[in-house]
């Protein structure tokens, strides 16, 4: 389906095209080896999108972008020196044929034909350049200078992410933006909607019994938030496929007023404060059409951690009983699996907080309890 409208432009660049900014850094990198020229590469393949809006779809949306991104760097004028880095000298050991065709088919997944296409290669020269791409970059990887593992730690900066997402603004559309994105935002994408009936399906009869009761007592949640929130946390930080969060930044103002500004929650969501050490990544809003939960991503990179914090509305009395814990003057009740951990607290009186990752029960109390 074509993007028709200005409005629907304007959100597809934003939901689908924008979040990819660090895909492209990265493929970018792979062909010029500078992160700065990187960047200005980044920055052309996205003037590019933006002229050509009307006619992307989600699924030409990869091959386009490589293709952009492969002509923004053969029409630089001039090529920079190499980063003194150690990452910059294990990829320019691949030589540059080598190292698009991996960022063509190992961070794009480009289908061989569109890649050697796009490299004006046949499809059995440019098999050959990505198996001997494979071949090198596993030889680098252990030796821990893997290719694939050092770009996946190259992100855009704060204003480097601002800069890509205000090139679709013009005057009229940077006063409407925020509407626009926070009505776009409330629809559900089919994948996660899909993923998630499942989890429903083991409560229907719990739901079906409790229409009638929740007309008159719509405080109750809804949903079992420990085993359907455990769950997403996973999910989100899996980064399969339909596991983005919607709203993906590192902007605390921006993350505060998309979360503020959501329309029809009954809890007030808020951002939490976990230190100099965590980095926010994003938020969402996950709607069961029981209740809607509103979730903020938190990683630590130092050590590769995820935590996850939900809120959404309730009262202790309605989360399955478990271990009651405390940390300073939090009080909370504790859930774990081989897979993760959760605690739950309330935060005010309509509204309850989870905070789930991979930390220990009282270790996840501690940054709560922290928070400001």
């Amino acid at each position: 389906m074509k993007q028709g409208t200005k409005g629907q432009q304007i959100t597809f660049y934003i939901d689908e095209i924008w979040p990819r900014g660090n895909e492209v850094l990265r493929l970018a990198y792979l062909f010029l080896l500078n992160r700065k020229a990187a960047f200005e590469c980044a920055n052309e393949t996205f003037e590019r999108v933006v002229d050509n809006l009307d006619r992307l779809r989600s699924d030409n949306l990869p091959v386009f972008l490589a293709g952009a991104c492969w002509k923004a760097f053969q029409e630089q004028k001039q090529h920079p020196s190499v980063d003194a880095t150690p990452f910059a000298a294990s990829a320019g050991s691949l030589e540059l044929k080598e190292r698009a065709a991996l960022g063509f088919a190992d961070l794009f997944d480009l289908p061989a034909d569109k890649a050697a296409k796009l490299q004006g290669l046949g499809v059995e020269e440019f098999q050959k350049a990505l198996t001997r791409a494979r071949e090198k970059n596993e030889v680098l990887a252990r030796k821990e200078t893997g290719i694939l593992q050092g770009l996946y730690e190259m992100e855009l900066s704060n204003e480097e992410t601002r800069e890509l997402r205000l090139k679709i603004s013009t005057e009229e559309i940077q006063k409407n933006l925020e509407v626009l994105k926070i009505e776009e935002l409330t629809r559900q994408e089919g994948f996660k909607a899909q993923s998630r009936r499942w989890m429903i399906l083991s409560f229907i009869i719990v739901v079906i019994f409790g229409v009638f009761y929740s007309y008159f007592h719509t405080e109750k949640i809804g949903f079992d938030p420990v085993q359907s929130l455990a769950w997403e946390a996973l999910h989100f930080e899996s980064g399969q496929t339909g596991a983005r969060l919607l709203l993906p930044s590192s902007d605390e103002e921006e993350l505060r007023q998309y979360l503020e500004q959501y329309p029809g929650l009954n809890f007030k969501p808020f951002l939490l404060q976990l230190g100099a050490a965590w980095e926010l990544r994003g938020a969402s809003i996950i709607d069961y059409e029981v209740a809607k939960v509103a979730v903020v991503q938190f990683v630590e990179p130092q050590r590769k951690e995820n935590v996850f914090h939900f809120t959404f509305a309730g009262r202790m009395d309605q989360v399955p009983p478990s271990e009651a814990g405390q940390s300073g003057t939090l009080s909370y009740r504790a859930y774990g699996s081989q897979k993760i951990n959760l605690i739950v607290w309330q935060h005010d009186e309509n509204t309850l907080s989870m905070l789930a990752g991979h930390l220990s029960a009282p270790d996840l109390a501690g940054l709560a309890a922290a928070s400001p």
